[in-house]
C-alpha cells in the first residue's frame, strides 16, 4: 500500500468531531474523490523529488530562527512547473509559498490551540454520562481499598450533581493545557509595490507516540529567490529599497551610496 493511499485510508478511519477543529481549518480543507487525490498527490510528489533542493546552510543566506520540519527549498526559476498543482490541498507536501519566492526566511515555534465554549447540551450531557460510567466502574474495582474508594464516590457525586445541572452551567473544550507547538515560517517576497511579508505553518511528520519512529511522511516546499536572499533586506522602507533598485549604478562614498541612473 502506499503512503497516500494509507494516508487515506487513516483520513476515513481516524474521524474527527467537528467540535475538535477549528472553523476556519474546516472551511478551508478542501474535499477531493479517492482517486483524484491519490493521482495529484503522486504527480506532486514526482515533481518535487525531480526538483533540485537548494542547500541554503551557508551563514550568508538570510535565514532565520530554528526549524526541525522537512523542508525542499526550491529556487523561483523552477516555481513555474508547479503551477497546475498550486491549488492541491495536499497532505503530504505543503506548497508554503508559491508565486511569493522569499527573499528572506525566519522560522519561530507558536502554541496552537483551540478553545470552544457554547457547548450543545446533548455533547455535555454524553461527555458526563461517560464520565460516571467509569468511576462506577472504578468504585466496583476498589472494593478493598477503602480510601481511593471513597475518593471516587465524592468523586460520583460531583459528577451527578453536576449532571443533573448541566443546562445551568458554563462548560468549555481546549487543548490549551496539551501544549501543542507548531513551527511557523515568517517571509518578505518582492511585489510591484515593494517588499511584503506573510507567514505560515509548516507541516511535520507523524510519529510513533511510543516508538518516535516516523509512520506518515510529509514535506514543505518553500519557493526562494536564491540570490536575493543573500542579500541584506532591512525591514523599514521598503518603498525607499524599491525606488534606489530602479538605479543602474551605485558609487559607496564612505558613510553614503550615490546612485547613478
Amino acid at each position: 500500500m502506499t503512503l497516500p493511499d494509507l494516508y487515506y485510508l487513516l483520513s476515513k478511519l481516524l474521524t474527527v468531531p467537528n467540535w475538535y477543529q477549528s472553523p476556519i481549518a474546516m472551511a478551508l480543507r478542501k474535499k477531493y474523490e479517492r482517486e483524484e487525490y491519490l493521482e495529484k498527490t503522486a504527480q506532486l510528489e514526482k515533481l518535487v523529488y525531480n526538483t533540485k533542493k537548494l542547500d541554503l546552510t551557508d551563514p550568508t543566506y538570510q535565514i532565520s530562527g530554528a526549524c526541525a520540519e522537512p523542508v525542499h527549498y526550491v529556487d523561483r526559476g523552477e516555481m513555474a512547473t508547479f503551477e497546475p498543482l498550486k491549488d492541491f490541498d495536499c497532505r503530504l507536501i505543503k506548497l508554503i509559498n508559491y508565486g511569493r519566492p522569499a527573499i528572506s526566511l525566519h522560522y519561530f515555534s507558536k502554541h496552537k490551540y483551540y478553545l470552544k465554549r457554547n457547548l450543545d447540551l446533548d455533547l455535555i450531557e454524553g461527555l458526563l454520562a461517560e464520565r460516571i460510567e467509569q468511576l462506577k466502574e472504578s468504585i466496583e474495582g476498589a472494593r478493598e481499598d477503602e480510601g481511593y474508594r471513597k475518593e471516587l464516590e465524592k468523586e460520583l457525586r460531583y459528577f451527578r450533581k453536576v449532571y443533573k445541572q448541566a443546562d445551568k452551567l458554563p462548560f468549555a473544550l481546549s487543548n490549551y493545557s496539551r501544549y501543542y507547538h507548531y513551527t511557523y515560517v515568517s517571509y518578505r517576497y518582492q511585489t510591484d509595490r515593494g517588499l511584503e511579508s506573510a507567514n505560515s505553518h509548516l507541516i511535520n511528520h507523524t510519529l510513533d507516540k511510543e516508538t518516535g519512529e516516523i509512520l506518515i511522511e510529509r514535506l514543505n516546499v518553500i519557493f526562494v529567490d536564491e540570490a536575493a536572499l543573500q542579500e541584506h533586506h532591512p525591514y523599514d522602507n521598503s518603498k525607499v529599497l524599491t525606488y534606489l533598485k530602479g538605479f543602474s549604478r551605485v558609487i559607496s562614498l564612505g558613510k553614503t551610496d550615490f546612485y547613478v541612473p
